[in-house]
């Protein structure tokens, strides 16, 4: 992308287990002729390689702006993420963030979102489970309150046999506030022994408050274990 500007590249060798989290701190300060600004994180984990990372954004000034924030993630066979990101922006920020996961055998990833408001905040998580043994944990937390937007759409694709996916994700909302969650779960054909569960929970704080929730399973396997709510 010609206008990406910032972001960062991660990358553990094979058999590393990294003991801190590694912070990635997005600070939004005065602007000089823009007021958005692309940010692009690439995470990459070799083999039986182990981290956290934590990615947070945050603004400095009362200025409207909008974050354009993309992260890919890549998990080789028995990696293991802890991956947590924070949105805190003004009330008249534009947030628009894409988490892209791709997981080989055995690998796991833990993911927790957490939006605390802005104009608009929207998220989209993609994962893919490619390959045999892979398991995630999709989580989030979301408030928005007069005139925000929180908004939340997940995939989570199960492309071969033996994988797992948690799914848990809760909305707060007050005022006038609106939220979204939008989680799907796929379970692709000839695929075997899959467990997966997905819950949304929402507590609306005034009459004026409004969560539009849908989740969604599309199972074409038969040996499955899945649940919704």
């Amino acid at each position: 992308n010609c206008f990406v500007k910032n972001g960062a590249f991660i990358h553990v060798a094979k058999g590393v287990k990294v003991e801190n989290p590694i912070f990635l701190h997005f600070i939004n300060h005065d602007f000089v002729g823009t007021r958005i600004s692309f940010v692009r994180n690439i995470i990459s984990l070799a083999e039986n390689a182990q981290a956290c990372v934590v990615e947070y954004f945050a603004n400095s000034n009362s200025l409207a702006y909008c974050t354009n924030a993309v992260s890919e993630v890549s998990l080789k066979s028995g990696s293991k993420l802890n991956h947590i990101k924070i949105q805190n922006d003004a009330t008249n920020h534009y947030h628009l963030g894409n988490v892209s996961i791709n997981q080989l055998r055995d690998s796991n990833y833990d993911n927790f979102s957490l939006s605390l408001g802005g104009s608009l905040a929207r998220s989209e998580i993609d994962t893919a489970l490619v390959e045999y043994g892979a398991s995630c944990n999709i989580n989030g937390l979301f408030l928005a309150g007069n005139e925000e937007l929180s908004d939340f759409h997940t995939i989570i694709d199960h492309a071969k046999s033996a994988c797992t996916s948690h799914e848990y994700f809760k909305g707060i909302i007050s005022g006038n506030g609106n939220g979204v969650f939008n989680g799907r779960i796929i379970v692709r054909p000839g695929t075997k022994n899959t467990n997966s569960a997905q819950t949304n929970k929402n507590l609306l704080l005034s009459k004026d408050a409004l969560v539009n929730t849908q989740p969604v399973l599309e199972i074409f396997a038969e040996d499955v274990k899945c649940s919704h709510g």
